[in-house]
């Protein structure tokens, strides 16, 4: 049994900043791949003056993982899987965020 994995950012390196686009949606309904959204969170960190704001964590911080699983519906219109997954990532990212106090 062959195991293998992909991760992409669904926002893609230059955005915009959590918008999540088809891509992500098309890829599991082609491949039947189930999709593993991770929210991740740390705190005391150093937020980026960058296009996402990207944080780096700070030494003896606190951090949290926290993950969804979904695969594509059968059936289901592109454009409103992009927009639950979208909501569910943002979920999983607010809810590692709740877990450090950040």
């Amino acid at each position: 049994m062959k195991v293998g994995g992909l991760a992409i950012t669904p926002d893609g390196p230059r955005g915009p900043a959590r918008h999540l686009a088809e891509g992500l949606p098309l890829m599991a309904k082609m491949s039947g791949a189930p999709v593993l959204f991770i929210g991740l969170s740390c705190k005391p960190a150093i937020q980026l003056n960058s296009w996402d704001k990207a944080v780096l964590p700070l030494p003896f911080g606190k951090g949290a993982i926290v993950w969804d699983k979904a695969r594509y519906p059968q059936g289901g219109d592109l454009a409103e899987v992009a927009a639950d997954w979208a909501a569910r990532l943002t979920a999983v990212e607010a809810r590692a965020d709740a877990v450090t106090g950040l």
